[in-house]
């Protein structure tokens, strides 16, 4: 059943077929009206109702019912039209020029919006050209709009001078791949861990900071943690803070100007390039990333998607017709391509490639020739498969028991999951075997890793992630590369907000004062004749981190989310802070504090508190922590507050 793609110059167009894109009893979101003022809840409201539900001593009255306006929005100009196919990020069906001005002023990524043909609005992240029309009204939150040309944009900084000693890196970055539920299975990523993991170094301790797309993302460019880049959103959010809770991040100030791969072009001089999925909405070179990527192919549709591609007219591509026009196939060989260009074209600079597949995220669409894969593949029944307790927290702890319908589409999500990730196998292998037929193999650091884990079925929540237990946080990382121990492993503790300064490691450049994660390259390269000289320099120059003890997690709920009326993937209680990690005398623990107002409180008004032994209870599946001792606890608290008052590497380390 394992038919390979093949990554070429010449691509095999495979004919079009219907794909199920919703499976019966879909896992993700659902639809809901709008609220009957004609208000709309901005990029959430596919998604995700307006009020929260919570029980009623957690809700004050100011957060029972939601007002949008306009305020923060200049007065609609009627009459006006935008041209701006650049900055445009998404387009809503809404019933007025208010409701669209109510979508933009409750997106943080939304400057600019025109609202036309009487229920069409467009969200816009920079202003663009306007002009006369009818039947368009268009406003800005920060320039009003009118005739003729908007702002000059931002001048985007040239890179710096080449460095000819730098390696090569790519960083192949998947969307809700676990490493416990079978989404690293041998048979799965066959040939990544024949042509990667074999050459490289394994990471088995390595776990995500925060479980959900979108602040996962953005504490991997900014290398910050969650309480570094967040917003003013509270918690629980009296509105739905949009898809994969991009609400509850700072974007535009705290993530877009501070990434890892502008301080690459600038230091180093690279070339870089994005393939794939950048933020939920979209990023679509926005002006505060000042030219980090020289190439944007950027999109997540499964199936003869639409890219925002700045080397396509009007920045547009349409991906039918081109590699079977799969979303996966597509980005491997748009990625291919690029980099045989740039090599080419300018060969004294080192490359720095973003591969980032949508895949296996739902609805986890396979490509059609591998429709007919993973028949066996269901959802590991573990013990954690199925089970609660009323010890746990309130998400978890209210859950019903899995019917046998359930249980039916988790085991069809886990199959397509499956397919999906056959095809993340074949881009990644492809990819490597391009760079390696360059002879740029020994020149070529790898990293491969996910934004998270997920659930299925696992602690009885049928999708998705969002929790502080393993299979939520647990994720694949590998480190590939020259100087790095072949077939190795390392315990080293780290999360996504370490991936940054590494890669600035292998660089040789220098981490911002800003970033919070650690250079891990020191302990990673252990024959450092091997490597390149630049990296060798940075090797000498920056100090080998302490083991770090334990990893940080947060997480903020980004409102009610139900699957159906059965099983809430999200709820008012999933607020927490916790640790992963050992603690000499008491073994590999995992500690989590629960504050539904936590972003308010600092949590400082926990409500419920678990702590799991995983050494004795690795499925997290009896909370022992009324029994632990005070000095445990003391020990536990004294430690994620450390972390969640920390600031910097040298703080955070």
């Amino acid at each position: 059943l394992r038919q390979t793609h093949s990554y070429t110059e010449t691509m095999v167009t495979f004919g079009r077929v219907a794909f199920a894109v919703f499976l019966s009893g879909w896992v993700g979101c659902i639809a809901v009206a709008s609220p009957e003022n004609g208000d709309d809840c901005g990029s959430g409201v596919q998604c995700f109702p307006c009020v929260i539900t919570a029980p009623s001593d957690l809700l004050t009255d100011s957060d029972t019912e939601v007002e949008l306006n306009c305020s923060n929005t200049t007065q609609l100009h009627p009459g006006i039209c935008q041209h701006n196919p650049k900055g445009k990020f998404k387009e809503l069906t809404v019933s007025s020029a208010a409701a669209c001005c109510a979508a933009c002023t409750t997106n943080q990524r939304c400057v600019s919006f025109t609202f036309w043909n009487s229920t069409h609005c467009n969200l816009f992240n920079s202003v663009g050209t306007f002009e006369d029309g009818d039947g368009c009204e268009t406003g800005a939150t920060s320039v009003a709009p009118g005739p003729g040309p908007g702002p000059a944009p931002t001048p985007v900084p040239p890179p710096g001078p080449a460095c000819t000693d730098c390696p090569n890196i790519v960083l192949m970055f998947t969307d809700d791949q676990d490493l416990t539920l079978g989404g690293w299975a041998d048979d799965v990523m066959t040939q990544t861990k024949r042509v990667l993991q074999s050459r490289g170094a394994n990471a088995v301790n390595w776990t995500i900071h925060t479980p959900i797309c979108a602040p996962s993302r953005a504490e991997l460019l900014s290398g910050r943690y969650f309480q570094n880049i967040q917003n003013a959103a509270s918690t629980p959010p009296a509105t739905l803070c949009g898809s994969g809770a991009v609400g509850h991040i700072d974007l535009q100030n705290k993530v877009y100007p501070h990434t890892f791969v502008q301080e690459l072009r600038l230091q180093k001089g690279y070339t870089t390039g994005l393939f794939g999925k950048c933020m939920n909405g979209g990023c679509k070179n926005p002006p505060e990333m000042a030219g980090a990527f020289d190439r944007w192919f950027e999109g997540t549709d499964y199936q003869n998607g639409t890219f925002f591609d700045t080397e396509s007219p009007d920045d547009t591509f349409d991906a039918s017709g081109y590699a079977g026009g799969y979303l996966t196939s597509v980005l491997g060989n748009k990625t291919i391509a690029w980099i045989k260009n740039v090599t080419v074209s300018d060969p004294s600079r080192p490359f720095f490639i973003y591969f980032a597949p949508h895949a296996p995220h739902s609805p986890a669409t396979p490509a059609e020739w591998y429709a007919d894969a993973c028949p066996n593949t269901i959802s590991p029944r573990n013990p954690a498969y199925n089970y609660s307790s009323p010890l746990f927290h309130n998400l978890v702890a209210r859950q019903p028991p899995l019917s046998a319908d359930d249980a039916e589409t988790i085991d069809n999500l886990a199959r397509k999951r499956c397919q999906t990730l056959l095809s993340v196998d074949d881009s990644y292998s492809g990819i490597v075997e391009a760079i390696e037929s360059m002879n740029l193999g020994k020149e070529t650091y790898y990293l491969v890793s996910s934004d998270h884990g997920y659930n299925l079925g696992q602690h009885r929540l049928p999708s998705n992630k969002f929790l502080l237990y393993d299979h939520s946080l647990r994720i694949p990382m590998l480190f590939v590369g020259p100087g790095i121990e072949p077939n190795s492993e390392i315990g080293y503790r780290g999360t996504n907000v370490d991936v940054g300064p590494t890669i600035l490691g292998f660089a040789g450049a220098i981490p911002p004062t800003g970033m919070d994660g650690q250079n891990i390259a020191p302990i990673l390269i252990t024959n450092p004749e091997l490597a390149m000289a630049s990296t060798r320099a940075g090797l000498h120059r920056f100090a080998t981190p302490p083991l770090r003890p334990a990893s940080f997690h947060v997480y903020y709920n980004q409102g009610p989310w139900e699957v159906g009326t059965r099983h809430a993937l999200d709820d008012w209680s999933n607020t927490y802070i916790g640790l992963s990690g050992d603690f000499p005398g008491y073994g590999t623990l995992k500690y989590g504090e629960y504050d539904p107002y936590g972003k308010q409180s600092n949590f400082t008004s926990v409500y419920l508190y678990e702590l799991f032994n995983l050494d004795a209870d690795p499925f997290e599946l009896d909370n022992i922590y009324l029994s632990a001792t005070a000095g445990l606890k003391a020990t536990l608290h004294s430690a994620v507050r450390r972390f969640y008052e920390c600031s910097g590497a040298t703080q955070c380390g």
